[in-house]
């Protein structure tokens, strides 16, 4: 794996930005709460990349989900050239969904 902090910092300010925006009218402590127990986006990337070493993130977001309260989506592109896509419960990074394997169509 190979990520520079700039791009690792990228993706946390993405991340941040995106719960941000998908829930601005819900700013109650108990929210503020849930989020500040969420782990950070460094080991969400390293949980997600140690399922496919060699694999390149393609996307990842939390989100605050209706039954599954806050979650990370994680898209990776693995070497084979395949997309996967992982959901993992945002506070324990526990693995809740794996899906995909479907190739990548390059343009």
């Amino acid at each position: 794996m190979t990520l520079t902090l700039t791009a690792l910092l990228g993706l946390a300010l993405a991340t941040t930005l995106a719960v941000a925006d998908s829930k601005q009218e819900d700013s109650s402590p108990a929210r503020q709460e849930r989020l500040r127990q969420a782990a950070p986006p460094e080991k969400v990337l390293e949980q997600a990349l140690s399922r496919y070493p060699g694999g390149r993130v393609l996307k990842m977001e939390l989100e605050d989900e209706e039954a599954e309260g806050l979650v990370y989506e994680v898209k990776i592109l693995t070497p084979e050239g395949r997309v996967m896509e992982l959901k993992l419960q945002a506070h324990d990074l526990k693995l809740l969904r794996e899906k995909g394997g479907r190739k990548r169509h390059e343009p």
